[in-house]
């Protein structure tokens, strides 16, 4: 995975991965997100969001999730099956003030326009709703994606190549498979 993202370091669309939910009525919900951060001792993927958005309230009441994840310079497919924790600044003595400021003026505005989803009154530009932003809004949270499986993917490779991983008692296993 690191080496996939440092391939890909410099293509702009290697940033973004997608994420499928369950909402409360059981249907499958698929959004794509911002990767902003990777641990790799521990398997988890970090980005970041709204607290107001459907996919905290569905993490909320099923913090199961997958991700799949497409490098076009590498042809490389990434499958992760998470479990996850949602990350509330100030809450449990968390501090999400480095992730805040390494957001763009435009990305913390975007936290500022008002709840996510409901009806705009005008078609005009979107306002931001308090102008000091020096501090995380209320309503930002990071969401960490423990990866307890992965199906990897080649498919620059000739044959392609793929193997499955798993995590169990904190021990990876892994098996080279056909793709």
């Amino acid at each position: 995975m690191q080496k996939s993202l440092q391939i890909s370091k410099d293509t702009p669309e290697s940033r973004f991965l997608q994420v499928a939910t369950i909402d409360e009525s059981g249907v499958p919900q698929n959004r794509t997100l911002v990767f902003r951060s990777l641990d790799a001792d521990s398997a988890v993927l970090s980005v970041i969001s709204d607290l107001r958005t459907p996919k905290i309230a569905e993490l909320r009441g099923d913090p199961r999730a997958s991700i799949c994840w497409y490098f076009t310079r590498s042809r490389e497919q990434f499958r992760f099956a998470c479990s996850t924790t949602i990350l509330v600044h100030g809450i449990d003595g968390v501090d999400l003030t480095s992730q805040w400021k390494a957001l763009s003026a435009q990305g913390k505005k975007q936290f500022l326009w008002g709840e996510p989803k409901t009806r705009r009154v005008d078609d005009g530009p979107l306002q931001a709703t308090v102008q000091d932003n020096s501090s995380p809004a209320p309503h930002f949270c990071q969401i960490n994606f423990h990866v307890v499986e992965v199906d990897y993917l080649n498919l620059k490779a000739n044959p392609q190549y793929r193997e499955l991983h798993q995590l169990q008692d904190g021990q990876w296993s892994s098996v080279s498979v056909i793709p």
